[in-house]
């Protein structure tokens, strides 16, 4: 579709929702989500029509966008579909776990990690410039490298799952200065 059919497309659907009102809440529509449909097409339209206002209705969208599709795992699929599908479980017992395997793959979202913390000499002294490295295990491979800001902070953010080595080093002490591994559990 393009763009400048969307925001239409989207008014058709929040009208003939707020239309049939009474019949969409058996399907478990709110008049909130009637209301939060109406606050996403306005804020495409104020971002489609002025790009400098888009910058900041785009995150605004997008925190809409995030808020509503927890609901909707929450409402519909928590609290609506899997109980339906649950009464399936004795009779159709393979579309059930079927079921169950997908829902699991919808759970998932994104999973990242993060590492942050603090660089201190002997002294408690913050060290600025440090180069923090997170390697994957046992190799020289990179996969995130960050320097310590002038408190000796560094953060590591968006990391895909996996086992890390991390090598402290700046200029003036050993080399490495420290490897850490976790320890799984």
């Amino acid at each position: 579709m393009k763009k400048e059919d969307v925001d239409d497309t989207c008014q058709a659907i929040h009208d003939a929702t707020n239309a049939n009102i009474a019949g969409a809440t058996n399907f478990g529509v709110t008049v909130v989500d009637v209301t939060d449909l109406l606050s996403a097409i306005t804020l495409y339209r104020v971002a489609s029509q002025n790009p400098s206002q888009a910058i900041i209705s785009k995150s605004q969208a997008k925190l809409q966008v995030e808020l509503k599709v927890r609901e909707v795992i929450d409402d519909m699929l928590v609290k609506q579909l899997d109980k339906m599908a649950n009464t399936l479980k004795p009779t159709q017992f393979q579309f059930w776990s079927g079921y169950k395997q997908s829902r699991e793959i919808i759970d998932l979202g994104s999973t990242s990690a993060k590492v942050r913390g603090t660089v201190l000499d002997e002294n408690d002294v913050p060290l600025i410039g440090v180069s923090f490295k997170i390697l994957k295990t046992g190799t020289t491979e990179e996969v995130a490298k960050v320097l310590t800001d002038i408190k000796g902070k560094f953060n590591a953010a968006k990391l895909l799952p996996g086992d890390f080595d991390f090598v402290w080093e700046l200029e003036g002490y050993r080399k490495p200065m420290f490897i850490f591994r976790p320890e799984k559990s």
